[in-house]
């Protein structure tokens, strides 16, 4: 996919992730999210979540660059309850964001080592990542998320 247009490539590897992983989430489930912090503390953002697994929001990323912190502040404050209520709202308990491209992960990894740090988060976010080869890993820790990160790095 290192060839189609930026657009092109999401939609393309959101479907494969998400068809091969995660065949019975809802796909792009709408949120009303309060935001906490940012540019629009203390206001209600419309979202769309990639996909919700259960309770799970997943987000898949198929860039090399840094994800949109607006974005993941949102994502956060899902998990920690500020969504507004309604028929169609989600339940968000927990985050997966999924890193088809190392090099994606490389350039976040140290910010979700941060976020999975915090004592309000721990055990609530998660990452995959794909590696070179195919092979995808799983991180729900600040430590693995390290881990992870020097791995990339050397290879």
């Amino acid at each position: 996919t290192k060839d189609l247009p930026p657009a092109d490539k999401g939609n393309l590897t959101e479907a494969w992730h998400l068809g091969r992983k995660v065949p019975d989430a809802k796909a792009h489930v709408e949120a009303l999210v309060k935001r906490s912090d940012g540019d629009n503390a203390g206001k209600i953002e419309k979202r769309v979540i990639d996909a919700v697994d259960g309770a799970t929001a997943v987000e898949v990323k198929s860039g090399a660059g840094e994800i949109d912190q607006g974005q993941l502040g949102a994502y956060l404050d899902m998990v920690l309850g500020n969504i507004e209520p309604g028929a169609k709202a989600p339940q968000i308990k927990k985050l997966r964001y999924v890193f088809t491209d190392p090099e994606g992960a490389k350039a976040n990894l140290a910010r979700f080592a941060a976020v999975m740090s915090d004592k309000n988060l721990v055990g609530l976010v998660s990452v995959d990542v794909y590696q070179k080869g195919g092979r995808m890993v799983t991180v729900s820790s600040a430590a693995q998320a390290r881990a992870v990160l020097l791995s990339l790095s050397e290879g």
